[in-house]
């Protein structure tokens, strides 16, 4: 469920027709039950109500009181909508934190919202990216290609170790602005 919720507000374009088609069913399900209609007549019914809702809007049938409440609420949900997916400013400074060592290895990663992704290990000299050292087919070893220096390979526990030491310091980092702002 985390996940698809993550890709919906990621991709808010598939979410809001994803919205319109079901709320479509929802609305097509409920007249084909209500009104003993056919299901596929309730679904072309759906663009002709939609209309002449629309035209009876612009022929103001519609008092000024729902007009003027119907405009709140949707003012409303987008204000909240807004507040709701817009970065502070306070996570603008934590996600310029995109490097640090642990434990004597560099690594780098990337911020999604509040999220770390895509941490790696990278070259303590230069700060270059890593690639697998594949000289026997098998390697338990990372190239650096631009000083060609190795390290060896990172198992998923030290990287998860990283992560979490990592997510920590931002976290303090984070609780470190908050108590400075107040």
């Amino acid at each position: 469920m985390k996940k698809l919720k993550n890709f919906l507000k990621r991709h808010q374009t598939v979410a809001a027709i994803l919205v319109a088609v079901l709320s479509s069913l929802v609305w097509a399900i409920l007249q084909t039950l209500l009104n003993r209609v056919n299901f596929f007549d309730a679904i072309l019914d759906l663009p002709v109500k939609l209309l002449s809702f629309v035209w009876s809007f612009l022929l103001l049938d519609i008092p000024v009181w729902a007009i003027i409440i119907g405009v709140g609420v949707i003012t409303s949900g987008f204000c909240l909508y807004v507040r709701a997916f817009s970065t502070s400013e306070q996570e603008g400074l934590i996600k310029d934190y995109t490097s640090d060592s642990y434990k004597g290895q560099k690594y780098k990663w990337n911020w999604n919202k509040n999220q770390m992704h895509d941490l790696r290990p990278i070259c303590n000299d230069c700060s270059g990216e890593l690639i697998p050292d594949n000289l026997t087919g098998y390697s338990a070893w990372l190239l650096c290609p631009n000083c060609d220096k190795r390290y060896k390979m990172t198992d998923e526990t030290a990287l998860a170790h990283a992560e979490t030491y990592f997510t920590n310091r931002a976290n303090r980092k984070s609780e470190e602005l908050k108590q400075a702002k107040s």
